[in-house]
């Protein structure tokens, strides 16, 4: 895997290209720099030839070689740049020259070169520019100039210098727009992957959208992520909605079976009083059980009510925990009965009050009791307990069913999966448990073994601040 930031590859990805297209612009140009300056050395040296031929043309003419040496010598003395400069004849003899220990034989083949010509010889210890310039049509002879390319090299260098600053300077400039201008790019990504990262698993209605501002690609990007969030929002409320009134629907026989004893009662007493059947002495009392079946008859429906009504409640208000757990009881009782199974609960045991919401956590009960019922082969034992420990509630909810194989706890919180087969929930049960964990800062553990049954352990930080991430 190629672990290489996005940053150095977009740094290389650009520069890399600039930089060979920059080095090839720049030798193209040290070449282009050194042909020029050549030329103008040639140039110089044959002009300075001509000029030469002009002053030594009637001395030439009339074999004057006094006036050949004094014009000779005078070039080489009022000029820098010449390194010498002689007069040969057309066969090449030594007519005149600026040499003082005398003529060096290694010019002598270049004295009977005929016609016009420039080339480039190492003479005096120094790279020099030889021009051959013929005297009228080259019959009375030719002058020979030697120009020097000292000045001309150390022009060359000094140009080829500034050209390579040049070239670093607009490079590192190149190099410097272009960092910031991805660091820019990439800060912005980053800012938005902070955003997306900060953002809870399951969106909500009140959630802040990323800004759709900048780039157009960063703001497609946006636009996109957006759009995703809200369709899983949308499709979160469906699910939510879709399992809430499935749930309704299996524990509405528990509320009826819960509702049939106090309105019994109820019924019985209102039906002794009609009746005139109730000593006077005793008709306060009858009223007094009747009014206490009516007001368990108004919890049950209110609880049912706030059921119906959904999980939109205040997650701050102080909850008995074992009070929620015998409603869940009490809700799961006629599934109990129709399985044959036998409900343990052990909610005796005093625990502090928990800051929580009472109808979203007797539906997480609930759904955790109807799997373990709906687990369990009849005449088993499922158990429901509740137990401080140090800083936090643990609720657990264990079933000696046929447990779970390892690929199944993978995907145990993944909605849409269920193991009860087709028509038998919609496989958002557990799901739901493990937003509204998250909704109260707990975890959900899970213990499982094929054949042994399953333990669902539900753990509440006393802290409201505290800080957990569980399943």
């Amino acid at each position: 895997m190629n672990r290489t930031s996005l940053q150095t590859r977009l740094l290389v990805g650009v520069l890399g290209p600039l930089v060979l297209l920059g080095g090839a612009l720049h030798v193209i140009q040290r070449a282009t720099l050194t042909e020029q300056l050549v030329e103008s050395s040639h140039a110089r040296a044959h002009s300075l030839g001509h000029a030469f031929a002009s002053s030594c043309l009637d001395a030439v003419l009339v074999s004057d070689r006094a006036a050949l040496d004094r014009i000779t010598s005078e070039l080489a003395a009022c000029r820098e740049d010449v390194v010498y400069a002689f007069v040969a004849d057309a066969t090449g003899e030594i007519l005149a020259h600026s040499f003082a220990g005398g003529f060096p034989e290694a010019l002598i083949p270049l004295a009977r070169t005929p016609g016009r010509t420039i080339v480039e010889i190492e003479a005096a210890g120094e790279h020099v520019c030889h021009a051959v310039v013929p005297i009228l049509d080259g019959a009375p002879g030719s002058v020979h100039v030697g120009l020097s390319e000292r000045a001309a090299q150390i022009e060359l260098r000094s140009t080829l210098l500034h050209l390579d600053l040049t070239f670093a300077m607009f490079g590192s400039l190149i190099c410097v727009l272009v960092g910031l201008t991805q660091a820019l790019a990439l800060d912005r990504i980053r800012e938005l992957a902070h955003r997306v990262g900060r953002l809870p698993p399951l969106p909500s209605s009140s959630e802040a959208e990323l800004p759709e501002d900048g780039p157009d690609e960063l703001t497609e990007l946006a636009a996109s992520f957006n759009r995703t969030r809200r369709q899983l929002r949308l499709t979160h409320d469906a699910a939510v909605e879709s399992e809430r009134l499935a749930a309704a629907g299996r524990l509405a026989a528990g509320f009826v079976h819960e509702l049939n004893n106090p309105l019994a009662s109820s019924l019985s007493c209102v039906e002794a009083l009609a009746a005139g059947k109730v000593p006077s002495d005793r008709i306060p009392e009858y009223l007094r059980m009747t009014e206490s079946s009516m007001g368990r008859v108004a919890t049950v429906v209110r609880r049912m009510a706030d059921f119906a009504a959904g999980p939109a409640c205040d997650l701050d208000a102080p909850t008995d925990l074992s009070q929620v757990a015998r409603w869940a009881v009490a809700d799961v009782s006629k599934l109990v009965e129709q399985a044959g199974v036998r409900l343990v609960a052990s909610l005796d045991e005093p625990v502090p009050p928990l800051q929580a919401c009472a109808v979203l956590l007797e539906q997480v009960f609930v759904n955790l009791l109807s799997n373990a019922v709906e687990a369990s082969a009849p005449g088993e034992v499922v158990a429901i307990r509740i137990r401080p420990a140090k800083a936090e509630l643990v609720l657990e909810v264990e079933d000696h069913g046929t447990g779970m194989e390892p690929e199944e706890m993978a995907k145990i919180g993944e909605p849409f999966y269920t193991s009860k087969g087709t028509g038998h929930g919609l496989g958002l049960g557990l799901f739901l448990v493990r937003g509204a964990m998250r909704r109260h800062g707990g975890t959900l553990e899970v213990d499982s073994r094929p054949g042994t049954g399953t333990t669902m352990r539900l753990r509440f930080p006393l802290d409201p601040s505290a800080d957990h991430m569980g399943v």
